[in-house]
């Protein structure tokens, strides 16, 4: 904490330019780069005056296939800024497990991405740097951003603080760098967290060759605390003896296991504009302009990541097994697992726009991508006891010493085309496709695309987007082959199996209009040979039926029906005076709640004041929030492999979370350049039904005062 107070202090020292330049049009119509692209004129429903564009900041995210550019309003959001550091995100759709940066889950399914290939920081994205979500800033004088959080203190606090820089050599050169350092102590037992990021990028903006790179290296490491052995800690406290602090609270797990990400990515998009060039202007002052018709793109992606489980002495009741872990285990768990993917893409695109009948743009494009996955195999040695006696003698499970990696590669090319229209007047469109043409996964293909529609009514602005996706596609590799001491499938210790390709198809509508702050979404998708995880144990009671371990094994299963999932969201939001009401209330059905578990309302709701004070240079909000849904059987936590998985099948082993309110005080402040929020949360933590959870036996942290400041410096 001295060490961000240092850095204040010495960045405070430098100059600050005082000039302001808007590079985003300030009337919210749609901006298109020199390339034919349709940049983002952000949310129809966001407040007049929540964005502050920087002093000569320019800020953009780029597409990982083709590299094309979206600018986005600069990051510099005063409303609900208190709001940007919770895991569960702006308006509460994710489950999680409690900690800062912990693994979390969308309750809302059409906002669910399915597992990658990058397996084991899939559930990170809350941290993770990706392409699609880094900013890349241009700056024609140096730019600063210092933001922190803080909770808590020394013992069982947490704290973030990301330092972001960029700066301009010339109008064609530039780049920059963000440092992200995230460290929770927990406010249970095992229950730390520390994650950092550094990141660097570079551009180059030129009339023919463009060039942008980023590398971004995480480190992640995590304590694996299995949950609490009784959710009565919280739920009925009265139960025990004496009173328990959250940190006095027993959990599975304590010390016992722990997992780490270090993760690398090499991204490198560029490409060779063909064109011509003409006169722009007037009589009195002309110039001339180039204008791109053709563009040679080619983009690498390269991650890779090392994921370690390390540990021991993991309790006998934690994972329901038929072999004694004593046995197999010792004092010495250290599970590998290794994923390198690299992928090329080259594309040619003839531009729209360039004369007056090329109405839309086209591309057409082929990949290669290279995976190699690394897992551990062992040695066998001699049997082991039995840890239940009534299995059959077929099922005697090996002990296996000398851990040896194993490799296996796959290879596939990919062709494709996209179809898109940016600067139309009322109606745009983009269509994507593609189809492997070999490899290990032939066959697969994915099509999707989305249209806008935005016309003017009396005085008001209506919107229409509608988008849709047909998808083939392979269940990550990790879900046919896993090899740990605690569980293993699809290697040489297990028979192997196969999943079957998921098809899904999805159709989406949005209908929004500015008047009224209203913006109604509704989904359907069609989903088949879904793949997930799921408990495949009983919880242990004693001769009275009372739980005495929740077991905590993890299975693959595949649901080889269709299923159906609808939804439907309102958000609305009211105005009066200095009074806000912010609302977004999201309705779901799913066919099989056994196969995908969904809670059927999700409620947020903001209400606050937004005043300017002291002249009018210091504003604050200030107000409540709530974030509520329905009861469900939510997807348990396996600290085994990182991921969510469906609650055990056994009625009497199963618990639904929901149905109560998770709610904050705040107060917001924005002063020139400076951001910060002082914030007391879940309000009603020990009332009600005390269900202050939204994973299975892992509490949510309890009422706590938070604060955080984000300070932008230009020199």
């Amino acid at each position: 904490m001295k060490i961000f107070f240092y850095i204040c202090f010495f960045c405070a020292l430098a100059p600050v330019s005082a000039a302001a330049q808007s590079l985003l049009n300030s009337d919210g119509t749609v901006v298109t780069d020199q390339y034919g692209e349709r940049v983002d004129n952000g949310d129809s429903l966001r407040h007049d005056d929540d964005k502050v564009v920087p002093v000569d900041v320019r800020q953009w995210t780029i597409d990982r296939r083709f590299g094309d550019r979206t600018a986005v309003d600069a990051d510099t959001a005063r409303i609900n800024f208190y709001n940007t550091v919770f895991p569960e995100g702006m308006t509460g759709h994710y489950n999680h497990i409690g900690t800062l940066g912990s693994p979390r889950i969308s309750r809302i399914y059409m906002e669910r991405e399915h597992n990658t290939n990058m397996f084991f920081t899939d559930p990170l994205d809350f941290f993770m740097t990706k392409p699609t979500n880094y900013l890349f800033s241009d700056t024609k004088s140096p730019y600063t951003n210092i933001t922190y959080h803080s909770a808590g203190d020394k013992n069982d606090g947490d704290d973030w603080l990301t330092i972001k820089f960029a700066t301009s050599a010339n109008k064609y050169w530039g780049g920059g760098f963000k440092f992200d350092y995230l460290y929770s102590r927990g406010f249970y037992v095992s229950q730390s967290s520390s994650y950092m990021n550094g990141s660097l990028h570079l551009y180059h903006l030129g009339d023919k060759y463009q060039m942008q790179f980023l590398y971004s290296h995480n480190h992640m490491k995590m304590a694996e605390n299995g949950g609490l052995t009784d959710d009565y800690y919280i739920i009925d406290p009265s139960r025990f003896s004496r009173s328990y602090n959250s940190t006095d609270i027993p959990t599975y797990l304590e010390r016992n296991l722990w997992q780490r990400n270090d993760n690398n990515l090499i991204f490198l998009t560029h490409r060779y504009n063909l064109g011509f060039h003409r006169e722009v202007g007037d009589s009195v002052e002309k110039k001339l302009e180039f204008v791109p018709v053709t563009s040679f793109i080619h983009t690498l992606d390269i991650q890779n990541n090392d994921h370690v489980l390390v540990g021991g002495n993991i309790p006998a009741n934690f994972i329901d097994s038929i072999y004694n872990p004593s046995k197999l285990l010792g004092n010495d768990i250290n599970d590998k697992a290794k994923t390198l993917l690299v992928k090329n893409t080259f594309a040619i695109s003839l531009l729209e726009g360039f004369n007056k009948y090329a109405v839309a743009g086209i591309k057409a494009f082929i990949s290669h991508e290279f995976r190699r996955f690394g897992y551990q195999t062992w040695r066998q040695t001699k049997s082991v006891e039995y840890l239940f006696s009534d299995y059959m003698a077929d099922h005697v499970y090996e002990s296996y010493i000398d851990p040896t990696m194993k490799y296996d590669t796959q290879n596939d090319v990919r062709i494709g085309g996209q179809l898109v229209r940016a600067h139309g007047e009322h109606v745009n469109y983009n269509v994507t496709g593609e189809y492997a043409i070999t490899g290990d996964n032939f066959g697969e293909y994915n099509l999707n695309g989305n249209a806008d529609l935005n016309v003017k009514v009396l005085n008001d602005t209506l919107g229409l987007h509608v988008s849709g996706l047909i998808d083939n596609f392979a269940p990550s590799y990790y879900m046919t082959t896993f090899s740990s001491r605690l569980k293993s499938w699809g290697t040489s210790r297990d028979a192997k199996f196969s999943l079957e390709n998921m098809t899904r198809m999805r159709l989406q509508g949005t209908l929004s209009s500015e008047r009224t702050r209203t913006r109604l979404t509704a989904a359907v998708e069609n989903i088949k040979n879904y793949a997930y995880f799921y408990n495949d144990s009983n919880t242990q009671r004693d001769n009275n039926g009372l739980i005495t371990a929740y077991n905590n094994s993890v299975a693959v299963g595949q649901y080889d029906k269709n299923i159906q999932i609808v939804s439907a969201k309102l958000e609305q939001n009211f105005k009066l005076g200095v009074f806000h009401l912010d609302n977004e209330v999201t309705y779901q059905y799913t066919k099989d709640d056994n196969i995908i578990p969904l809670p059927s309302w999700n409620f947020y709701h903001n209400f606050y004041v937004d005043v300017a004070l002291s002249h009018k240079v210091l504003k604050l909000q200030m107000g409540v929030d709530l974030k509520y849904f329905t009861k469900y059987y939510a997807p348990e936590y396996s600290p085994i492999v990182g991921q969510y998985m469906n609650q055990s099948q056994n009625e009497a082993d199963r618990v639904k979370i929901g149905g109560f309110p998770f709610a904050n005080a705040y107060m917001n402040f924005f002063l020139k350049r400076l951001r910060f929020y002082v914030t007391y949360t879940n309000l009603f933590e020990g009332s009600g039904n005390s269900m202050n959870f939204t994973v299975p036996h892992y509490a949510m942290n309890p009422s706590m005062l938070r604060f955080g400041l984000s300070w932008n410096f230009y020199d």
